[in-house]
């Protein structure tokens, strides 16, 4: 569900097209899990056992979690978290955030990530970032958005550390 998936045949279509870097998307899963995955949901027996459990009444789709103030400004958004931050220890608060308010998170920079939060020591996925032209958000400009999807009107731009303006 944390790679935006909402039901189990949203899940099972994945793996029917072999789609393992969509899985090795979801923070904590791997190469070998998610080929386990992938493996597990092309198996005959377990596909079985879904659709008699489904007939069984069981339901296999994830409620929308919305943001309580209903906005999601992250809404089709792609972030990776990295380096470490003042306002969000541990940073999984930060990723917390942006999954509140409809983003997705994901584990490594690539031209799917729309965003790069990048606090201290960001490292080699800032560096990845930039070459791959992904939004870079830092820490002060990523605590204006959330000041701003909370309600609280601003009239700046949000800018990085060398005037330049982000998107988001």
């Amino acid at each position: 569900m944390d790679a935006g998936y909402r039901t189990v045949d949203s899940l099972i279509q994945a793996a029917a097209n072999d789609d393992r870097h969509l899985f090795e998307a979801v923070r904590g899963i791997g190469p070998r899990t998610a080929a386990g995955i992938v493996e597990s949901l092309q198996d005959e027996g377990a596909l079985e056992l879904i659709e008699k459990l489904r007939g069984a009444g069981l339901q296999f789709e994830a409620e929308e979690q919305q943001a309580s103030s209903g906005v999601r400004i992250f809404e089709g958004q792609s972030w990776c978290v990295s380096g470490s931050f003042d306002h969000f220890k541990p940073r999984t608060l930060a990723a917390d955030e942006i999954k509140r308010l409809g983003g997705r998170i994901v584990s490594s920079v690539s031209g799917a990530t729309t965003h790069l939060l990048a606090g201290e020591k960001a490292g080699s996925k800032l560096e990845k970032a930039l070459s791959l032209g992904v939004a870079v958000v830092r820490e002060a400009d990523f605590m204006r958005m959330l000041e701003g999807a909370s309600g609280e009107e601003s009239d700046e731009t949000i800018t990085d550390e060398k005037g330049q303006g982000l998107l988001f």
